[in-house]
């Protein structure tokens, strides 16, 4: 729909532990910590320095959690790329509140044990997922959210 100026982000938290599951286990929480440090930082070119070094490095010793890092890691920055990094990264640098709200959907629609049809999916899909809305909470620093459409509105 949104073709070339579709932007995607793409979960820190996952990248991070699909990166660790390749490391050994003594080096895990190096690892950890220092991908954290680096998605945590304000600015692009810091956010992606680190991973960059921790890609190099990991090709020596773990080159599969040194595949996994480099895939997508352009995605991972996006939220620093828009320079929104700072102000909303936190929220948005993970998949926290779509997987909360799947997860209140899934907990309304497990006790349906037959299906008739696919209409009466869709509907029972739509039902759980406008009685979970009641659930969400505005996302911290929303005021800050102009600035985001903003960056993403530029060419």
């Amino acid at each position: 729909v949104f073709g070339r100026y579709v932007q995607v982000q793409r979960c820190c938290w996952h990248k991070r532990e699909n990166v660790l599951a390749h490391v050994k286990e003594e080096d895990k929480q190096q690892y950890q910590h220092r991908l954290q440090q680096a998605y945590r930082r304000p600015n692009y070119e810091e956010a992606k320095a680190d991973p960059l070094t921790i890609h190099a490095e990991l090709e020596t010793h773990a080159p599969k959690a040194a595949r996994s890092l480099a895939e997508g890691m352009e995605e991972t920055l996006t939220v620093h790329r828009l320079g929104v990094a700072e102000i909303l990264g936190r929220t948005l640098r993970t998949t926290n509140c779509i997987e909360n709200h799947n997860s209140s959907i899934s907990r309304l629609v497990r006790n349906v044990t037959h299906w008739q049809n696919s209409n009466q999916v869709h509907r029972w899909a739509a039902l759980a997922a406008v009685r979970s809305v009641r659930h969400l909470r505005q996302i911290p620093q929303a005021k800050h959210l102009p600035k985001l459409r903003a960056a993403l509105q530029e060419p």
